[in-house]
């Protein structure tokens, strides 16, 4: 039928068929083919036009099915490998911890004053020295058993970020299995009945006569000459006058690209290959970095010594007794001055996370039929 796209086995274009690589030819050559197709595969529509380009690609029907995008009819798209982005990698978290050199370590310095009191609120505010030179503190080295404790909080929260990783961000393969066969375009409806080499599809649960399943099947170079002589050994061979059929089970139809027309690699006629899933390595993952929030609340204690005050100056010195008076209570309703200003230290490390690395589904939407190849039709001349 004119206008009709064919598979077709053979290593070369049958007269009065073109393949379908996208070129442009002259309106007045074919013009019953520009009138049913005009120049919706390309070229002016004045005096040119074009045919579909299948070089490495699989049709698809044209439309919307529900939930998948709409495709156009001529529209091309898709990749044969895709790099993922940062922004497409699954959520995830790391597990984290402080690494055990250098450890973390946290000191504390309660802040005091030598100046004169100015408030009988301990609310925000700091000890010092009541009246000047008043001796409040203690500068003695504690002796065994002291300093004593006086309870108070602690928490730290710091915001970080893990160093971006080093992972080389490779494409991953998006082909699914195909195997490569021509497809050519009927440019003068020349023959009424399939030709020899033509691969047609069948919604039947078996094979027609005259043809016979694309499944890869050794037939005799000697009982098949002629299909033989358009095939040759493209699908395979065992030797000792065995040939290969195409086979296309669980596989699509790319279209060969015998010329290297295009960038899209391994499409060589009768070539196979794509993958049904893809378990992607460390390297496939883009680089990116984790944000780490440390923050933590705890109880700590500051020192304090039961000793006779001896000193007036706070400087490596600790909270002491002045004289017998008591300074102390059980209960809190107050804060002193929060103690800020200083730094955390620490090496952070992040553990891989344990996901299994399971594969993730290859294949795009699909319907299995029946492919078969014709193994008793017209022969197809040469050009």
């Amino acid at each position: 039928m004119l206008g009709e796209i064919k598979l077709f086995a053979g290593n070369f274009v049958p007269d009065g068929f073109l393949l379908c690589d996208g070129s442009v030819y002259q309106i007045s050559n074919y013009p019953m083919l520009f009138s049913k197709i005009g120049k919706i595969y390309g070229g002016d529509g004045i005096s040119t036009f074009g045919v579909p380009n299948l070089l490495g690609r699989v049709p698809v029907c044209n439309g919307q099915a529900a939930g998948n995008p709409n495709f156009t009819l001529g529209q091309t798209g898709g990749v044969q490998n895709v790099t993922l982005t940062a922004n497409q990698v699954g959520v995830h978290m790391h597990t984290g911890q402080y690494a055990a050199s250098p450890q973390l370590q946290i000191n504390l310095q309660i802040p005091a004053s030598t100046g004169a009191a100015s408030s009988t609120s301990p609310a925000g505010n700091m000890f010092t020295t009541t009246p000047a030179g008043y001796e409040m503190y203690d500068s003695t080295p504690p002796a065994a058993g002291q300093p004593v404790a006086m309870p108070g909080t602690v928490s730290f929260t710091t915001a970080q970020q893990t160093g971006t990783n080093t992972t080389q961000n490779l494409p991953h393969p998006n082909d699914q299995p195909y195997q490569c066969i021509n497809y050519i375009i009927d440019a003068f409806d020349m023959y009424d009945e399939p030709i020899l080499g033509e691969i047609c599809i069948f919604t039947y649960n078996f094979v027609p006569v005259n043809f016979a399943e694309c499944n890869g099947a050794m037939l005799s170079t000697g009982q098949s000459a002629a299909l033989y002589s358009l095939l040759g050994n493209v699908y395979g061979s065992s030797g000792a006058g065995k040939f290969a059929l195409p086979d296309l089970r669980g596989r699509l139809a790319a279209g060969a690209d015998m010329a290297h027309k295009t960038n899209i690699t391994n499409r060589a006629l009768g070539q196979s290959g794509g993958v049904t899933s893809v378990a992607l390595s460390t390297n496939q993952l883009p680089p990116h970095i984790h944000p780490v929030q440390i923050g933590t609340t705890g109880k700590t204690s500051w020192p304090v010594t039961p000793n006779i005050a001896n000193t007036a100056n706070p400087a490596n010195a600790m909270l002491a007794k002045v004289g017998g008076e008591t300074m102390y209570s059980t209960t809190s309703n107050s804060t002193m001055a929060v103690l800020n200003g200083g730094s955390l230290t620490g090496a952070m490390q992040v553990n891989p996370n344990t996901s299994g690395n399971i594969p993730h589904d290859n294949v795009q939407p699909v319907m299995a039929l029946c492919y078969a190849i014709c193994t008793n039709g017209i022969y197809p001349q040469r050009p």
